[in-house]
């Protein structure tokens, strides 16, 4: 078996993985490991859009992020981390069959994996906040059910009129800041966003709008 360092006559040897270095009659014969770098592809996938899925994944190799598909040898030490669009907030990943964790789970922030031998998925999945809503109904009552407390950004939401209170009319939804009044608000649109508290304002027979 020919190894590193033998005496041979100029031929030609052959050993899988390896190829011979400054071959020639009697020459010394350095065996040198020939050394194939494999790369596969990493696919960040974050749907037909960014801003349909709610966001995208950061690939870290190294001291380098990357949030396209890349090519990464085999063995690399990977981190992945999400990153939320507006009013979305990150729930889960979707692996590859072929992605080992080695860190964190699929419901974790951050992931670390070691790149497989093949070509490998993630996705992050996002949802929408849910906001709250809240009603102050300034001395009245409900006449009936209450109305819807939480809403999703991009939806639309009616809010309610089975609202009563004795002696007065119902006027409307409207949010106070600093003594301020704004409205009235029949609904929460599909640009709206952030926790809302709406107080009700009535009115007499005689018209004079309380408080």
């Amino acid at each position: 078996m020919l190894g590193k360092g033998c005496l041979v006559e100029k031929s030609t040897y052959y050993k899988t993985g390896y190829y011979f270095d400054n071959l020639g009659e009697k020459t010394q014969i350095e065996m040198q490991k020939n050394v194939v770098t494999k790369k596969n592809n990493l696919v960040l996938d974050y749907g037909e859009r960014i801003s349909q899925n709610g966001g995208y994944a950061r690939a870290e190799i190294g001291s380098t992020w990357y949030t396209e598909t890349i090519e990464v040898e085999a063995g690399t030490a990977v981190t992945i981390k999400p990153v939320s669009m507006k009013n979305y907030v990150f729930d889960h990943w979707e692996l590859s069959s072929n992605i080992t964790l080695t860190e964190g789970s699929t419901t974790s922030e951050t992931i670390k994996f070691t790149m497989p031998d093949k070509d490998a998925t993630v996705k992050p999945v996002f949802k929408k906040i849910t906001y709250s809503i809240t009603y102050n109904l300034n001395g009245g009552s409900w006449n009936g059910s209450a109305g819807v407390n939480k809403y999703e950004v991009g939806s639309e939401v009616t809010l309610p009129t089975n609202v009563t209170k004795s002696g007065y009319g119902f006027v409307g939804w409207y949010e106070v800041e600093n003594g301020l009044w704004y409205g009235p608000y029949d609904k929460i649109t599909t640009y709206d966003s952030g926790n809302k508290t709406f107080t009700a304002k009535w009115k007499t027979s005689a018209d004079a709008e309380f408080p």
